[in-house]
């Protein structure tokens, strides 16, 4: 179901990027009210996407834990942390699902990547290791990528079987998974799409409809050992008509 869907698929890992800065401000790595990036690669000939963030990065020990063990929890929800995600699981799912998963991350001066497959007996499988490349081709690969210290890349190609999307900058904005995040005065999320040997450079946006109160309702629900997931609904009546794209609350 987020595999055959493009706007999930980018769903995941932009939403991981979003989860690796709020770790970082939790952590004191990065300041409270910093503005940062997420950058998305498009390449509409070639049916890739990549997914660029500068936030913690992560080495051989965080790739193994996020990816070696198929369903185990590494979202950092149990351990209270501020993240979206809650088991983190979708980015492997994403990257089994669609075709040449890779993960390629830069954390304290040193490159790591991981490769993910599923055999032909169903057996998944995540392959990470470090990477040895030399000073050049790592500082190369830095401004290619846009992490000049630590920082994430998540890319895929399309499985054949997924269309390409059309009208993709626009139905990003409003993608209902993506709007805090788009709306967030401290990210900034980049599309780069690339067509022949032009790179047009789009900052995404969505400002929510504005509208009058007329009901609100707040939880605390738990689920399993986690820490409890505090619920908030406002329910507001349009000021004016939305819409007929606005799909979702």
């Amino acid at each position: 179901a987020v595999g055959k869907s493009v706007f999930k698929t980018l769903a995941e890992p932009i939403t991981n990027a979003d989860d690796s800065y709020r770790r970082a401000e939790d952590d004191g790595i990065i300041s409270a009210g910093t503005v940062v990036p997420i950058y998305i690669f498009a390449n509409k000939a070639k049916r890739t996407f990549q997914i660029v963030d500068q936030a913690e990065g992560m080495n051989l020990d965080d790739m193994d834990h996020a990816f070696r063990e198929y369903g185990k929890e590494t979202s950092g929800a149990s351990q209270g942390k501020r993240v979206r995600g809650l088991f983190g699981q979708g980015i492997t799912d994403v990257l089994l699902f669609h075709q040449k998963g890779h993960v390629k991350s830069f954390k304290d001066d040193h490159v790591y990547e991981c490769q993910f497959r599923i055999k032909e007996n169903g057996e998944k499988v995540a392959n990470s290791r470090e990477v040895f490349p030399h000073a050049t081709a790592k500082d190369s690969l830095r401004e290619t990528l846009k992490i000049p210290a630590n920082g994430t890349m998540i890319s895929c190609e399309l499985d054949p079987n997924v269309p390409w999307p059309q009208k993709l900058k626009e139905r990003l904005e409003r993608f209902y998974m993506l709007r805090l995040i788009n709306s967030d005065p401290n990210r900034e999320v980049h599309l780069l799409t690339k067509q022949g040997s032009t790179v047009t450079d789009e900052i995404l946006h969505y400002e929510f409809p504005l509208g009058s109160a007329i009901g609100n309702w707040s939880e605390e629900l738990q689920f399993e050992e986690h820490s409890p997931v505090k619920v908030e609904i406002n329910l507001k009546k349009a000021a004016e008509s939305l819409d007929t794209e606005e799909n979702g609350f």
